[in-house]
């Protein structure tokens, strides 16, 4: 008896497209957007307007710091996409597309694979809505949301290169893996360091044949070659982040680089989450059911509750309804006398997968972790949880081989009693997990007042506890549900395979629709929107700041450590173009901005005022304590802001300015009033001996920083001092962009024109057409020497874009060998 539900791939492909739309159909209502970390509509449109109108050249971007090298735009699907559609039209749809991307390649891998189509369907649908895989939304990156959904096709290449023998599948590995590389690459290099392990496992009985050593040479070299432009514009250590002519030492011990890169570990207890998904809660920044585990835990913090308690936003479990399919797969696998031979070992090779990478996923949990990251240089890699992302691959794999032994039983169930047997096994072990899940309820309601103590001793507020304990319980009781109802759907296609064939497709029905929506219930707790048309308006925290009135380019300032200002950076200040001095607490600063601010951090007045910051926001205390420390003629107070949480996930708290001796006032606007201006010229010019020396002087308080250029002596290159000093002198920006700046000059003697951006060995700068030398001024900024007279000096940004012009050709030339492949094996097969 064959299983009867309908076989027709077409219609599955209908349901795995369509689907994603429909789970994100809230995103397709006027002004309603999904809300993500870092790639919200304001950036989009920030990507879009340098797409647009730099092109695929390096762009130099002022957003953050004091200027910092964007790279090349990678040639990837997201690049693209956003290079030809409105920044709106692809934020609504993107998502939603790049899932379906991911559940139409499971299912191509598992037909590929020769699974049934019902079996496949399971592949496609565990694969786009379960995981931190492709529920990641507000981890950012929509387009980690592509790498991971393309990731199946990577799997189906190295497994058709296994059966025939042909390049055509280690050619689409390779195309897929660099497609991959445009996301996230140190995430894209782990999962296919998964392919790596599943080509030799299945190839283990060939592996001294020519053959497979020339599959593996030729999909080494065609990655490596396709990814050069990505890794070179990517990859931080290929952008220069490191300073170049300047000999600089990090202050970073052993001990903090290891707990910066392994914050993000994933701890044993959550093991739980895959059976009992929320028992943790959802995320961090949820208040129905805040996240109370060890995830993003700084380390040390339950000592000295400095930095984070815990920080999770994406989805961390498969789910129970892959999980229950998952066990039965593991088990099964390990049985050799069962099943398709090739399905069954590459069952085991996911099984062993899984568990390896999930063991590094725990990081520093796992104690052989910190030998690997001792030993192997590349390993330091920032957040040991993406390892997960190749679990989460792994679990879905075995969930589909679980479903394909529970259709086989079904199917051989009349006639085989080994079949029968096997089906109320599966139920039984389904049953008895509910009922542990059932007692586990049972204990916390029964401890519910003892758990609320144990929290609040962890610095949990009542309320809070209370909330974490009450949707523990409800989780548990959830769980048991799903599982109990899981256990009784096979129970009853055992008892009806015989009797009554024409119930299995309304009971195969019956499961797909509790597991789909049990799998879209936990995913929409890592889902939230906006009204996206609020993150187009200035945001009253800076009105004040946009509508400054004059037309100079200056820098905004924040000194502010409460949550509920994130939208500040990543939802309102790169729309508007206000430039920071800001850095981003995620990321991975450059020696010499290090160096820099921690010279300087003793007064930090003076360090905004030479970096071109006029506006500084700070809490109400900090502010008071600058003024009295510092601000004596240097900083004006502009308004006081009080604020109001109104639970919106954007913008959520209504702003009102309030006097400056409100005792209800929170936050303080504070002007500096002789702030460097973006471009200045200085008639005299300071060497220090080394660096020691110049932050001396710098720090001094003898240096008029208005009239006075501080640099290292001079190479050479560098003219001396002009014997007289000029007294009329001036500039203007006339030009100021991303890759080009143009700004006029006049002084009546040789001079020095500083400009108030990063340094970086890329900028090139001409004076009247001429080319000129820039060195570095004030330690960090640019200075070039101009000479008497009207000047006009023009600097440009461009690094080679040889990366570029590679990529394309690598890219032309793989498609072009993958067409001929696979048109002259037809050929001579037709002949």
């Amino acid at each position: 008896m064959k299983f009867p539900l309908p076989q027709n791939n077409r219609f599955y492909c209908f349901v795995l497209f369509v689907l994603p739309f429909l789970f994100f159909s809230e995103n397709f209502l006027p002004g309603r957007l999904v809300l993500t970390s870092d790639q919200n509509i304001s950036s989009i449109t920030l990507q879009h307007e340098i797409l647009v109108r730099e092109g695929w050249k390096t762009c130099w971007s002022n957003v953050w710091w004091v200027g910092q090298s964007g790279g090349v735009p990678t040639l990837h699907m997201e690049n693209l996409l956003v290079w030809l559609l409105p920044p709106v039209f692809y934020a609504k749809f993107s998502l939603p597309f790049y899932l379906a991307v991911g559940g139409l390649s499971a299912f191509a891998f598992g037909r590929s694979i020769r699974v049934r189509p019902i079996v496949a369907l399971v592949f496609g649908l565990g694969w786009e809505l379960v995981g931190s895989s492709l529920t990641d939304i507000q981890g950012g990156h929509h387009f980690r949301l592509f790498m991971l959904g393309v990731l199946p096709l990577m799997y189906l290449g190295l497994w058709r290169a296994t059966q025939t023998g042909r390049l055509c599948g280690v050619l689409l590995a390779s195309m897929t893996v660099t497609a991959m590389m445009g996301g996230l690459p140190d995430a894209a290099a782990l999962l296919a360091l998964g392919g790596v392990f599943f080509f030799i496992w299945m190839n283990a009985s060939v592996l001294l044949t020519r053959r497979f050593w020339m599959q593996s040479v030729f999909g080494i070299v065609v990655t490596l070659a396709l990814c050069a432009q990505i890794l070179g514009s990517t990859i931080p250590s290929f952008r220069k982040l490191k300073s170049e002519d300047i000999s600089l030492k990090t202050s970073e011990t052993a001990q903090q680089g290891w707990d910066w890169h392994t914050q993000w570990s994933f701890p044993p207890e959550e093991l739980l989450e895959m059976i009992t998904p929320g028992f943790f809660g959802w995320q961090s920044m949820g208040a129905d059911h805040p996240y109370w585990g060890r995830v993003g835990q700084t380390p040390g913090w339950e000592t000295h509750h400095q930095g984070f308690r815990n920080f999770r936003i994406d989805n961390p479990t498969t789910g129970s309804a892959i999980m229950a399919l998952a066990l039965v797969g593991l088990l099964m696998c390990w049985r050799r006398r069962h099943g398709n031979d090739d399905l069954a070992r590459m069952a085991r090779c996911f099984s062993i997968l899984a568990l390896i990478t999930f063991l590094l996923s725990m990081g520093r949990f796992f104690p052989p972790y910190r030998w690997f990251y001792d030993l192997i240089p590349s390993f330091g890699w920032r957040n040991p949880n993406k390892f997960f992302f190749t679990t989460s691959f792994c679990l879905v794999f075995l969930a589909g081989y679980g479903a394909q032994v529970v259709v086989e039983a079904i199917e051989k169930r009349s006639k085989d009693p080994a079949s029968a047997r096997l089906l109320r096994r599966i139920a039984g072990m389904w049953w008895k997990i509910a009922g542990v899940l059932l007692a586990g309820a049972i204990v916390v309601l029964v401890q519910q007042s003892d758990l609320i103590l144990e929290l609040t001793e962890r610095s949990w507020t009542r309320q809070e506890a209370e909330v974490i304990v009450s949707g523990m319980g409800l989780s548990l009781l959830r769980a048991t549900l799903f599982w109990g109802c899981w256990g009784g759907l096979v129970y009853a296609a055992w008892r009806n395979a015989g009797s009554s064939p024409a119930r299995l497709p309304w009971l195969a029905c019956a499961w797909i629709m509790i597991s789909v929506g049990e799998m879209a219930f936990v995913a929409s707790h890592y889902i939230d929107y906006f009204d996206y048309r609020r993150a187009l308006e200035p945001h009253p925290l800076l009105r004040r700041v946009i509508d400054d009135g004059k037309r100079d380019i200056f820098r905004f300032k924040m000194v502010v450590s409460d949550s509920v200002l994130n939208d500040l950076y990543f939802l309102q200040i790169t729309y508007h173009h206000i430039q920071l001095m800001d850095i981003p607490s995620a990321s991975r600063i450059p020696d010499d901005y290090k160096r820099y601010f921690e010279e300087l951090d003793h007064n930090p007045v003076l360090l905004w005022e030479l970096t071109n910051v006029r506006y500084v926001l700070a809490q109400k205390a900090v502010a008071e304590q600058i003024l009295r420390a510092y601000g004596k003629g240097r900083l004006e107070w502009v308004t006081d802001y009080t604020f109001e949480s109104t639970g919106d996930n954007f913008s959520g708290f209504q702003v009102k300015e309030v006097p400056q001796d409100d005792p209800n006032s929170s936050y303080e606007l504070l002007k500096l009033t002789n702030p460097l201006p973006r471009a200045l010229v200085v008639p005299e010019i300071r060497f220090a001996s080394d660096l020691n020396d110049l932050f001396e002087q710098m720090k001094g308080g003898k240096v008029n920083f208005q009239k006075t250029m501080l640099a290292l002596a001079p190479s050479g290159a560098l003219a001396p001092e002009p014997r007289t000093l000029a007294k009329d002198f001036g500039s203007q920006i006339k030009t100021y962009t991303n890759n080009r700046i143009v700004i006029e000059t006049h002084s009546d003697q040789p001079a020095y024109l500083l400009l108030n951006d990063k340094y970086d060995s890329d900028w090139r700068a001409t004076i009247n057409g001429k080319p000129a030398r820039i060195f570095r001024a004030n330690f960090i900024m640019r200075g070039l020497e101009i000479p008497a007279g009207r000047s006009e000096v023009v600097f440009i940004y461009e690094m080679d874009r040889k990366l570029l012009i590679f990529t394309a050709i690598a890219w032309g030339a793989a498609l072009l060998f993958g067409c001929l492949l696979c048109i002259f094996p037809g050929r001579r097969k037709v002949s």
